[in-house]
C-alpha cells in the first residue's frame, strides 16, 4: 500500500486501481468490499486492477469503479482469471483484455 496525496510526497500519475497487483501468482480475494469517497483523480482505472498474474480468483467482491465510466475489476495479460458472486454496485463488474481461461460468473 501506498499513499496517493499529498503530491508533495512525488506520488506519479499512473493508471492505478484502488487494490492494483502486478506480477502476481495464486492471488485469492474474498469478500472484499469497495466504496470511493470525494473526488477520484482521472488516473485511478479500475477499483481492482490486476495484470501479468498467474491463477486469480475473486469471490464475492461487491464495488464499483472510480467513474461511471470505468469497471469495478481490470483484469489484464494473465491465465487462469475467475471471477464470482460478486456484484457492481454501480457500472460494470469486469473488463479482461488478452487473459487466456478468464471467466465471470
Amino acid at each position: 500500500m501506498r499513499p496517493t496525496t499529498p503530491q508533495r510526497l512525488g506520488i506519479c500519475k499512473y493508471d492505478l486501481g484502488a487494490f492494483t497487483a502486478h506480477g502476481v501468482d495464486h492471488l485469492e480475494l474474498r469478500g472484499f468490499g469497495l466504496e470511493w469517497q470525494g473526488m477520484i483523480p482521472d488516473y485511478y482505472t479500475g477499483g481492482i486492477k490486476v495484470d501479468a498474474f498467474k491463477n486469480l480468483d475473486i469471490e464475492d467482491f461487491a464495488g464499483r469503479g472510480p467513474h461511471d465510466e470505468t469497471p469495478a475489476i481490470v483484469i489484464r495479460d494473465g491465465q487462469d482469471a475467475t471471477v464470482k458472486n460478486s456484484r457492481p454496485t454501480a457500472g460494470r463488474l469486469v473488463t479482461m483484455e488478452r487473459v487466456v481461461r478468464g471467466k465471470a460468473e
